[in-house]
């Protein structure tokens, strides 16, 4: 089996080389991130290696994978789907975000931010190419109950109460929370790209 390779070049040459220039290095980093090209490059393709390169100097900061050629439809749907799967993830990440920079004044927005995750983790299509596990364990049942259980508790706690308990029952929603939807999203980031 050969191997999808993604190049990276500025001038005919590696665009990490160091003694290249610096922002088509930066640009490559950032676009090898933004569409997952660490996963595309774990892609097996029948026969030999297939190789892609992409030349910084005329590149932008988006490059439209699916206008590409490649050696075939399984290999171009891989590819539609690692960046569909890190898209997920990425949305999944912004909620944890918010999640986890909410302060107690702020509580009455974490009950809307865990019904958005669940809102994308029912939406998820299943893998038609690559190998991601979307079915292990109950993730909507487990932020639901985390709703009800501790995000729904921080509705109780009124300015008199302590800062100490306030504290521990944010902690505690955060906490739960944070298992159950980053549970799902690791999922989409430690995959297989084959079947």
């Amino acid at each position: 089996m050969g191997k999808l390779i993604i190049k990276f070049e500025s001038n005919g040459k590696d665009a990490f080389d160091p003694m290249g220039e610096f922002q088509h290095a930066a640009r490559a980093q950032y676009l090898m991130g933004k569409y997952d090209v660490y996963k595309m490059r774990e892609i097996e393709i029948p026969g030999e290696d297939y190789t892609m390169s992409f030349d910084m100097v005329t590149v932008g900061d988006t490059i439209d994978w699916l206008a590409l050629d490649y050696p075939s439809e399984e290999v171009r749907g891989k590819v539609r789907e690692v960046m569909y799967y890190k898209d997920i993830a990425s949305q999944l990440d912004k909620i944890l975000e918010h999640v986890q920079g909410c302060r107690f004044e702020e509580n009455y927005q974490m009950e809307g931010w865990a019904l958005d995750a669940i809102s994308i983790i029912e939406n998820v299509k299943p893998p038609e190419y690559v190998n991601v596990n979307l079915h292990g364990g109950d993730t909507v049942g487990n932020i639901k109950y985390t709703i009800n259980k501790e995000v729904n508790m921080l509705k109780y706690y009124k300015s008199k109460d302590s800062k100490k308990r306030k504290d521990e029952a944010m902690y505690d929603a955060k906490k739960h929370l944070n298992q159950d939807i980053s549970a799902f999203s690791r999922r989409l980031k430690n995959y297989s790209p084959n079947k």
